[in-house]
């Protein structure tokens, strides 16, 4: 599609439904972000609590069961944020490429791809292959094996 088959208006709802996906997707980033913080303040709390005290063995499966709670409800809440993140961009995406093949000259898709590409460049494939939800999920996986190991050191 040239230019000249897309009205300014058409253009403009474009940019508009690109910019709030493109919104939506970090929200979904922050939201997550926020929560796997919280989860971790709580789950380093309950960690402490069950290091450093001597409490009885029905505490004890208590904090633990809670911290086994703490990091699987971390990980669901990390993954649906993931999901609704993908969502959001890949939306998003759609109306960008649409406005790409409607402004060939802008080269929204070659530069994105240099960009890309120094960027793979700079961090190599690993950092780049990397999903930040794959870091916060790792971190309630490793609060729920934590509560786990508390848990059967108790004898259950």
């Amino acid at each position: 599609m040239s230019n000249s088959q897309i009205t300014s208006e058409e253009k403009e709802l474009l940019i508009t439904l690109y910019k709030e996906y493109y919104v939506q997707a970090r929200h979904h980033d922050n939201i997550s972000a926020a929560m796997s913080r919280l989860f971790l303040t709580l789950g380093g709390a309950v960690i402490g609590g069950l290091s450093l005290a001597d409490l009885d063995n029905e505490t004890n499966v208590v904090l633990s069961s809670f911290l086994i709670a703490i990091g699987v409800v971390g990980a669901i809440s990390t993954l649906k944020h993931a999901e609704r993140h993908g969502r959001s961009a890949t939306i998003a995406r759609r109306y960008r490429n649409k406005l790409d093949d409607a402004y060939p000259n802008a080269e929204i898709k070659i530069l994105r791809d240099e960009a890309k590409l120094r960027n793979k460049k700079r961090y190599g494939g690993f950092a780049v292959a990397l999903k930040t939800y794959w870091m916060w999920m790792s971190i309630h996986i490793l609060l729920t094996a934590f509560g786990c190991i508390f848990l059967f050191h108790q004898g259950l």
